[in-house]
């Protein structure tokens, strides 16, 4: 096995320490944004679209498309996580809830 002599500098190496602060990992969804999310969401659910049969071309994300490519990329890029907020679980039925929380991976990953 070899052992490092260099310290790894790479963005997503990091410890704890470095993340006392849950603002600068945390991104915070707008209530035009939630907006966004919920449009999406009925648009996929008038067309009789399952949580796992659309496309990111079906829920469409004008607004949140750069703040989730930004996103993409620290996780690639960056220290590899990230914590998405602001959504209320209890406002949506399930087939709603469900299609918001696996369109933002579909968007991110695709």
């Amino acid at each position: 096995m070899e052992i490092l002599k260099n310290p790894i500098l790479e963005p997503c190496v990091w410890n704890v320490s470095n993340f006392k602060d849950e603002n600068e990992w945390t991104y915070t969804f707008s209530k035009k944004e939630i907006f966004e999310l919920e449009e999406a969401a009925k648009i996929l659910i008038s067309k009789g679209l399952a949580p796992t049969s659309f496309s990111k071309e079906d829920f469409i994300l004008d607004t949140l498309k750069g703040i989730l490519s930004e996103q993409l990329d620290t996780l690639q890029q960056g220290r590899g996580f990230i914590r998405l907020r602001g959504l209320e679980p209890k406002k949506y039925d399930s087939l709603t809830l469900s299609l918001i929380h696996i369109s933002e991976p579909t968007r991110l990953l695709s």
